[in-house]
């Protein structure tokens, strides 16, 4: 068994410098809560949170609706570079470099994002989301688009997959790169016209937002997780994965345009 503990160094007499230095008094921390604090700050000016802050009262919130292993999986990846983790740790803490601490630290009276074509106050939250530079924008897009591909690939491969009808993540060359096909019955970056009310005008329809993904399932149905790949999708959908196969219970199911409006559940 471990317990903390802090060296206590005995004083001893300069002149004589034969004497041997005694070893350290040893003191047990008689807690991990005040004492441990209490050290810490003493010798690093560490130990004492402010719980009056934005980001302390945040993650206090935050801790019982996140899932904290996932969270901080990252730590743990290898495809993750250490800058790379620096950086999210940076940001996670307040600490990520901008103009908002230049000017704090008066090492600059400008506190505007310092990039062209963008006039917006600096700050962490700009750099990740606000920046609205050209280049930078267009990364952020992509960073986006490449998020929602990786979703509506691991959603083509589900028992759901038959029930993807819109897509807005990227061009067809995009799609490409990641391995994915829209399917036949599914549409780019235009919403499909049998989800709209029948008086909808057709301007509305393809000037409205489109959402990532729009995907359709039965209304409450559940999927089998012991279903066979190749009858997937089979509670009500028929599946996409093999067109030409033969006609089986899987391929006799509708499409989810043929499903009745009240039939449809509508994920987007």
């Amino acid at each position: 068994m471990f317990w903390l503990a802090k060296e206590e160094k005995k004083e001893h007499n300069a002149g004589t410098s034969t004497a041997r230095t005694p070893n350290p008094k040893i003191t047990y921390l008689p807690n991990l809560q005040n004492a441990l604090k209490s050290h810490m700050h003493a010798k690093h000016r560490l130990g004492y949170a402010n719980p009056k802050t934005g980001y302390y009262s945040y993650y206090q919130s935050l801790l019982p609706h996140v899932d904290k292993k996932i969270s901080n999986a990252f730590r743990n990846m290898s495809c993750i570079s250490t800058p790379m983790k620096r950086t999210i740790l940076q940001y996670r803490t307040g600490t990520l470099y901008n103009q908002k601490h230049a000017v704090r630290f008066k090492r600059s009276t400008d506190p505007l994002c310092p990039l062209p074509g963008c006039h917006q106050l600096d700050s962490a939250l700009h750099m990740l989301s606000g920046c609205q530079n050209h280049i930078i924008s267009s990364m952020k897009t992509e960073r986006h688009n490449v998020a929602g591909r990786m979703i509506i690939k691991a959603l083509s491969k589900s028992p759901w997959g038959a029930g993807l009808v819109n897509m807005d993540i990227g061009s067809g060359d995009r799609l490409a790169q990641h391995n994915l096909q829209i399917p036949a019955h599914a549409s780019n970056r235009i919403i499909p016209p049998y989800l709209f009310p029948r008086k909808f005008s057709k301007r509305s329809r393809l000037t409205s937002s489109c959402p990532d993904a729009i995907l359709i399932t039965p209304y409450k149905a559940k999927p089998t997780p012991s279903s066979p790949s190749s009858t997937r999708s089979h509670h009500a959908l028929r599946s996409r994965h093999n067109p030409t196969q033969r006609t089986t219970r899987a391929n006799r199911m509708r499409q989810p345009h043929q499903l009745h409006v009240n039939q449809r559940h509508v994920h987007l």
